[in-house]
This record gives C-alpha cells, sequence and structure tokens, in this order.
C-alpha cells in the first residue's frame, strides 16, 4: 500500500468518478484504475464497484473509506506540526527587550530585514527591568539575546556586542527655567527632587553618576531617589514632583509635554546586546548583530 494509492481511493470515494480523480491528482484514468485495483489486492478486499460508468463503494469499501480518510487527515496534520516545530525549534531567536520608545521604532525594522534577508523566525520577549530577572532568562537558553547596556552584562558568563554610545537625559517640564539650555549640569540640579532611574540589577554607570551627583551638590545619599521604570520617570516630571535622569536612549520623542535635556557629564553608556557566551558560536550570530546594528542606526537617522 503505497500514498498514491491511498489518495486515489479517497479521492474515488469523494468524487465517484474515475476521470474526475485522474483529473484532480494529474493521473491518466488507466493509472487510477491500475491504483484502486492494486489496493484491492493488496487488502484482498474488493472496495469498488464500477457499474455503467457509475462507481460506487462496497460496505467494506464505505468502512475503509471513512477510517483511511481519518488517518489521512491527522497524518497531514502530523505532517504540518512537524514542519512548524522545525521551523520554531531550529529557526527560532528569541530578543529579550525592555519596551523603550526606540527599540518599538527600530525592532519592526529588525524583524523585517532577518525573515526577508536570512529566513529567521524572531520571537520578542518584553521585559520589565524592574520586576523581571533577565540573567536568569539568558542563563536557562529562554531568550538568546537582550537588549540593554553593557555594565549589565559584566559577568565572565556573557559576551556584549555594542552599537551605540549614549549619555544621560534630564527630564524636564518644557515650561522648567532649564528648557533654555542645551545641556544642563549637575550643578543646576541643586535644591531639586532628584529621580534616578536604575534596574532592578543595579549597574556601575548609574551607581557612578549617583556618587558624582551627591558629591557635587554636596548632599546625602538618600536624597537622590531611585526609580526602576523609565514611564515611572516621565509620570513623576509629569506630575511636578521632580526632576528625574535618565540614560539617553530612553527618550521618548512622542511626548511633548516634557523635554529631554542632556545632561553635562562625560562618561557614557554602550548600548548594545547580550548573551551567553556560545551564542557566538551560532550560524544566526552575525545575521543578528548585523541587521541589529543596520536596522537601530537606520532609525537613528530619525532619531529626533
Amino acid at each position: 500500500m503505497n500514498s498514491t494509492q491511498i489518495k486515489c481511493f479517497i479521492s474515488v470515494g469523494q468524487t465517484h468518478n474515475f476521470s474526475k480523480t485522474a483529473k484532480e491528482l494529474f493521473l491518466t484514468q488507466p493509472s487510477v484504475s491500475k491504483n484502486i485495483h492494486n489496493l484491492e489486492n493488496e487488502i484482498a478486499t474488493k472496495l469498488v464497484i464500477n457499474k455503467n460508468r457509475t462507481i460506487t463503494l462496497t460496505p467494506a469499501g464505505q468502512y475503509f473509506y471513512n477510517q483511511i480518510n481519518e488517518l489521512n487527515y491527522k497524518l497531514n496534520e502530523i505532517i504540518n506540526n512537524t514542519q512548524k516545530f522545525q521551523i520554531d525549534f531550529e529557526h527560532t531567536i528569541t530578543i529579550g527587550y525592555s519596551g523603550i520608545p526606540f527599540e518599538q521604532k527600530y525592532l519592526p525594522v529588525f524583524i523585517e530585514r532577518m525573515n526577508k534577508k536570512h529566513q529567521w523566525h524572531i520571537k520578542l520577549k518584553r521585559f520589565s527591568l524592574a520586576r523581571e530577572k533577565v540573567n536568569e532568562q539568558l542563563d536557562n537558553s529562554k531568550i538568546d539575546f537582550m537588549l540593554y547596556q553593557y555594565d549589565f552584562f559584566d559577568n565572565t558568563r556573557y559576551d556584549f556586542f555594542p552599537i551605540f554610545k549614549a549619555g544621560f537625559s534630564v527630564i524636564i517640564r518644557n515650561n522648567d527655567p532649564l528648557i533654555k539650555e542645551k545641556k544642563v549640569t549637575i550643578s543646576q540640579l541643586k535644591n531639586r527632587n532628584i529621580y534616578l532611574w536604575d534596574g532592578k540589577t543595579p549597574l556601575k554607570s548609574i551607581s557612578t553618576l549617583k556618587r558624582n551627583i551627591i558629591k557635587r551638590l554636596n548632599i546625602n545619599l538618600n536624597s537622590i531617589k531611585i526609580i526602576n521604570q523609565a514611564s515611572l520617570a516621565r509620570i513623576i516630571v509629569s506630575s511636578k514632583t521632580g526632576t528625574a535622569i535618565v540614560p539617553s536612549f530612553v527618550y521618548d520623542y512622542e511626548n511633548e509635554d516634557l523635554s529631554y535635556k542632556l545632561l553635562d557629564y562625560n562618561p557614557t553608556i554602550t548600548y548594545g546586546i547580550g548573551y551567553l557566551n556560545s551564542q557566538k558560536n551560532k550560524d544566526y550570530y552575525n545575521n543578528v548583530v548585523k541587521e541589529m546594528s543596520n536596522s537601530i542606526n537606520l532609525i537613528r537617522k530619525k532619531w529626533k
């Protein structure tokens, strides 16, 4: 029993006509007849009655048709699921991201380029850096790459591909006196309620900035409040609660009520892709870092 015999029999069971089956399966009518005859010989059972050019199924043929049609449907389902499994298992790359406005602009471009040029399936997983332990997701290979800043991956288990450098920005209301400044100095933040963004996992770059602010303004450690969400920083400023400082790549260019002024502070932050050391050996690694860099640089040109 082969697949052609099964296809011919199922089709004849539906069309009740050898000519229609031949046309449907791109076979000749004698070929259809021969396949049906061979199937009957193989299972030693009469399945089809051809009388006066009218095709009917015998009772045994009708039973066989019902059962084999169901099995054939199940087989096709298994084949489709197996193919899907292969795509998901072998070609899916999971990338973690925090959901900052800039990422929402360039990630669709990146996905499109990866799908069209390399046929890699990209799965995005958004994380709340204030709540979830991203490093555990990387360690357990639940994500392949994470978009974040360099000092988060300051561990021998991880490697990092840098894409661009950024500084820090001060978020202010549009009627704030600092709106006239091209850059805001730390000294100009004196006597303000300062909120400093940091991830749940403390970052060295943020700790260094905090120490610098405390030293220059001659204030105590508790005078600077740490927040874990960039969205909260915008709410704080909008509500006149205080002034917030965030990495410049967190810039929300669509918020017309607030302004982002560069902080006059020399150390920079490197934004890019972090991953386990073993990822560098994967065949998709070069595609990911190349297309991610190209997509980010393309959107950065429009970044105002």
